[in-house]
């Protein structure tokens, strides 16, 4: 099922853009609308803002550890950053459809065409850390070294099993503000798995670039990935 792939599918008007991406350990194909060319992001370890004018955007967000079974090269290359995809007939048809059902039915046709079996070590490894298992008891219980795991990670996510945990637990931060407006944050720290609230505030200062104290003013976060700003 191409739903096992995917985080989702996205769309980005053309327009002024103000907005905060943050880490969420997956990678995206992104297809600029107006040129027929795409690329594709790595996964991020700092936030990345994004302002001024941009053209219309169509992306792909694939699961943590999808994206290497149809990109075919270590993501790692792309940590923090891009490369240009390689397959121009898929953007040309991505950018020529009229309308998102349009898209999204280009995209899962070649996804169908395209995939491969993932790594099963590491798939069970991401669900696991997801989960908040440390990384050793996740690499003994996939069976590899942490130094074996960290080079899978590296080529399956561009990010090694340690800032994989890290990021997914900022998310689980991130749910924990959308759902709370009076949060206490030594008490999400405590709940989150940080060791205190200073440890916590680093950590958000890290994959925001702001700290907690700032959030009360600044849009809250309507997305796992995009705070409006």
């Amino acid at each position: 099922m191409i739903g096992d792939w995917l985080d989702g599918h996205w769309t980005r008007p053309a327009g002024e853009v103000d907005e905060r991406i943050l880490p969420d350990g997956c990678s995206d194909i992104v297809f600029r609308l107006d040129e027929g060319t795409a690329m594709v992001v790595g996964a991020m370890t700092r936030p990345l803002v994004l302002r001024g004018r941009a053209p219309a955007y169509f992306g792909v967000r694939f699961k943590p550890g999808r994206a290497a079974t149809f990109l075919r090269f270590p993501l790692d290359e792309i940590t923090d950053g891009s490369a240009e995809f390689g397959d121009r007939t898929l953007a040309e048809q991505v950018a020529e459809a009229r309308t998102t059902a349009a898209r999204i039915e280009i995209i899962d046709r070649w996804l169908a065409r395209h995939a491969t079996e993932p790594d099963p070590r590491v798939e069970h490894a991401v669900t696991l850390l997801a989960a908040g298992r440390p990384v050793d008891d996740v690499a003994y219980e996939v069976n590899l070294s942490r130094q074996h795991l960290r080079r899978r990670f590296l080529r399956h996510l561009g990010v090694g099993p340690k800032t994989f945990a890290r990021v997914v637990r900022f998310q689980r931060l991130l749910e924990h503000v959308r759902r709370d407006a009076s949060l206490s944050w030594a008490g999400a720290a405590a709940e989150i798995g940080y060791y205190d609230q200073s440890h916590l505030i680093n950590e958000f200062r890290r994959f925001t670039g702001f700290s907690p104290a700032d959030l009360a003013r600044r849009d809250r976060p309507d997305s796992g990935s995009v705070v409006l700003r």
